[in-house]
C-alpha cells in the first residue's frame, strides 16, 4: 500500500469517527445548555453581557455541528432552545422592572 492510500485512509478514519457520529455534537450541545443554565448564577450585569456573548461565540460552531451531524430539523431546534435559553434571564429581568 503507497503512502498517499495510507493518508487516505487515515483520513477517512477520522472522518468516519467524531465527526460525523451524532452522539458526539449531541453532548456538546448538552454541555453547552448547562453551563448556559449555570448563567443565571452570575449577579453582575457586566459580567452577564460577557457570558452571553462567550456563549453564543461558542454555540454557533455546536449547532453548526449539530444541524451537520443530525439535520435540519435538530438544528432548529437547537437554535430554538439555545435562544430560549439565552433570552430567558433578560427578558425576566425586563418583566420585573416595569410596574405593575
Amino acid at each position: 500500500m503507497s503512502k498517499l492510500a495510507q493518508q487516505v485512509g487515515a483520513m477517512d478514519a477520522v472522518q468516519t469517527g467524531l465527526l460525523h457520529s451524532a452522539w458526539a455534537p449531541l453532548a456538546a450541545a448538552a454541555l453547552w445548555m448547562i453551563v448556559a443554565g449555570l448563567m443565571p448564577a452570575i449577579r453582575s450585569q457586566r459580567r452577564c453581557r460577557t457570558a452571553v456573548m462567550a456563549l453564543t461565540a461558542a454555540g454557533v460552531p455546536i449547532l453548526g455541528w449539530l444541524t451537520y451531524a443530525c439535520g435540519p430539523a435538530v438544528g432548529v431546534l437547537g437554535f430554538a432552545l439555545g435562544l430560549a435559553m439565552l433570552l430567558a434571564q433578560p427578558l425576566a429581568r425586563l418583566r420585573t422592572r416595569r410596574p405593575a
